[in-house]
């Protein structure tokens, strides 16, 4: 079997997709998480998937069988589409003996995503879900892919992961049109385009606050990336989101954001222990998830 995990992107999100990165460049500083996509071989009728199905023109295969599973629910702003089409190239290339690096897992499948089924997506999910781990992915107009991984403290990486929580909004929605939206948006506003570039400067902080174990200094920039997020589209936030965001910061929490292209999905916050249970007091019908960071990529099991 193989797993693809979802990603965590902290900040820098918007600026991997092509329309951006090819004119200005771009930088992402994300993390795979312990939840996973995972994808067999079967001889059972599955479902078809436009995806896999895609995939398989692209390498001239016959036509194969898979199953395949998530921890999360697809729309909920962790990549999972990406995942599993990560994991889908990393399952035909293993099979096919193709022996491409996992670099080259991640562009073949943004290819199918974006390129061939017209989706407007960045190249950040598939690439944090092929490599794995902490990571400050950079975008060059060129189209290559820098990767530079973070390392930090292992015992201040335990203690982010025990700090970062999950609040469910309890909806599901389909990410390309709110990323239509802020592409319409961004594409011709100047100043739009200088407030993207001005989230992408977040990273350099945000990796040294890591780099010095500084929690308030990482969730405080964490909420400034998601100030300047909202202003991409309309349909990132609402103010059902706005309210409970603001509600959380007055709790204690350091900051967040709404996980994705955004609407609904999950809320990230970056609170203490201490805050956590005043949410879940305060807050009793909240459906909190925690996570753990993972550091392999996709990988056979």
């Amino acid at each position: 079997m193989i797993i693809a995990p979802l990603r965590l992107s902290f900040v820098g999100g918007g600026s991997d997709v092509p329309y951006f990165y090819k004119r200005h460049g771009g930088e992402v500083v994300s993390t795979s998480i312990d939840k996973y996509v995972k994808v067999k071989i079967t001889d059972s009728d599955e479902q078809k998937n436009i995806l896999f199905d895609e995939l398989l023109k692209h390498l001239n295969s016959d036509p194969i069988k898979i199953h395949s599973i998530s921890d999360i629910p697809h729309g909920t702003g962790l990549g999972s589409s990406s995942s599993f089409l990560t994991a889908c190239s990393f399952l035909l290339n293993t099979k096919f003996g193709t022996n491409l690096s996992k670099s080259q897992i991640a562009e073949q499948a943004f290819e199918i995503e974006h390129k061939i089924l017209g989706s407007c997506i960045g190249k950040q999910d598939h690439y944090a879900s092929a490599i794995g781990g902490l990571n400050h992915f950079v975008f060059h107009k060129n189209d290559k892919v820098t990767i530079n991984k973070i390392n930090i403290d292992m015992e201040f990486l335990r203690y982010l992961e025990n700090r970062i929580i999950f609040i469910s909004l309890g909806k599901t929605r389909k990410a390309n049109k709110i990323l239509l939206s802020q592409k319409k948006n961004i594409t011709h506003n100047e100043k739009k385009q200088n407030q993207m570039k001005n989230l992408t400067d977040l990273c350099s902080p945000l990796i040294k606050s890591l780099s010095e174990s500084n929690i308030n200094e990482f969730g405080n920039i964490i909420d400034k990336g998601w100030e300047l997020k909202k202003t991409f589209s309309n349909l990132i936030s609402n103010s059902d989101i706005d309210q409970l965001y603001d509600s959380l910061k007055l709790l204690g929490a350091y900051g967040g954001k709404i996980l994705g292209a955004g609407g609904t999905g999950f809320l990230m916050m970056v609170c203490p222990k201490s805050i956590q249970k005043k949410i879940l007091n305060d807050f009793p019908k909240l459906s909190l998830l925690k996570i753990k960071f993972d550091n392999l990529g996709v990988r056979n099991i």
